[in-house]
């Protein structure tokens, strides 16, 4: 079980969170796609998960059974190689009129 953001506007949501991650990473890369949802099985019975092909550096590709959740993923990237990255507090202001949060 876990508490859960739903964003239903994400048009106005990624602009203000791309913001709010420029005073933490101000040099990272963007990089933002669409979930694409396939079966996990071939038409000749092999895996269709090889992410080796993508051109995003991000996983992009689920089981067909999520593909209720509509999912946009996103990825900050530092553009000099750094050996450790602590975890980012992101304060983008207020979910109201483009998402909310599920508490369970």
């Amino acid at each position: 079980e876990a508490d859960a953001c739903v964003i239903f506007n994400w048009r106005m949501f990624v602009p203000r969170l791309v913001n709010a991650m420029r005073f933490h990473m101000p040099n990272a890369a963007f990089a933002e796609k669409r979930v694409l949802y396939q079966d996990p099985i071939g038409a000749y019975g092999t895996s269709v998960f090889d992410f080796s092909a993508q051109e995003a550096p991000i996983p992009i590709i689920k089981h067909f059974g999520y593909a209720y959740q509509r999912e946009l993923r996103m990825t900050w990237i530092p553009t000099e190689q750094v050996a450790h990255l602590d975890p980012v507090i992101v304060t983008a202001g207020s979910l109201k009129g483009f998402g909310t949060l599920l508490e369970l």
